[in-house]
């Protein structure tokens, strides 16, 4: 349940407060059918699409989703058919414990990331613009971000969120720019792709020792 509770946190920017009001007819999930070069045949390829209903604006939304969040749903619903008594009015992140009546509380999802932040830190990649750590919450800023790197359209991305497209120029446009520092920075030298190499400024054990003294 956690796993998919923060895959479609993700793959669709909503809060985490909406995600916990979401019920499965709140859901939809369409076949969109590609063509598979590698298997040589037509496949499937589910699309999320999510209504929230109640937001912080208190405007309802539409929110189709990235990535293969909608083939992640439907494994999730055949697994908690097996769990328990599912109908459109079901929650989708409702604890069997309260009949599926009511959610996990943010204490326990809380904990749950805490433990998952734990044990991947190392492979974390923060943003150099924010020194806070992880929460549930950073996810939304990491939808934002992904739709902003594949060149996602500000008002669109915006309505996504439910939120003004001033805030996301206020917290959001200098990624903008990261995005663009390969293109800013290029200078055409000869025909052969080089390598890029991140240069450390300061060598901590050094500067430490330094400090020390």
């Amino acid at each position: 349940m956690f796993h998919t509770f923060t895959h479609l946190l993700k793959c669709s920017g909503l809060r985490p407060g909406e995600a916990l009001r979401l019920r499965w007819k709140d859901v939809t999930i369409e076949d969109h059918k590609r063509w598979s070069e590698t298997q040589g045949k037509e496949v499937s390829d589910y699309k999320a699409t999510l209504i929230v209903k109640t937001s912080k604006t208190g405007k309802p939304r539409l929110v189709p989703c990235r990535s293969n969040l909608g083939e992640h749903l439907m494994k999730f619903l055949e697994f908690q058919k097996g769990e328990v008594t599912v109908s459109e009015d079901t929650l989708l992140f409702g604890s069997p414990e309260q009949l599926m009546e009511k959610t996990y509380s943010h204490r326990h999802l809380d904990n749950s990331w805490r433990d998952v932040i734990s044990a991947c830190q190392s492979s974390l990649s923060t943003s150099p613009f924010s020194d806070r750590p992880f929460t549930l919450y950073s996810l939304r800023s990491t939808f934002v971000m992904d739709c902003i790197y594949a060149g996602i359209d500000i008002y669109v991305t915006a309505q996504l969120c439910g939120h003004s497209v001033k805030v996301l120029e206020t917290y959001y446009a200098r990624y903008d720019i990261q995005k663009a520092a390969p293109k800013i920075q290029h200078i055409e030298r000869g025909k052969r792709k080089g390598v890029s190499y991140k240069i450390q400024l300061i060598d901590n054990e050094l500067h430490s020792r330094q400090h020390t003294e």
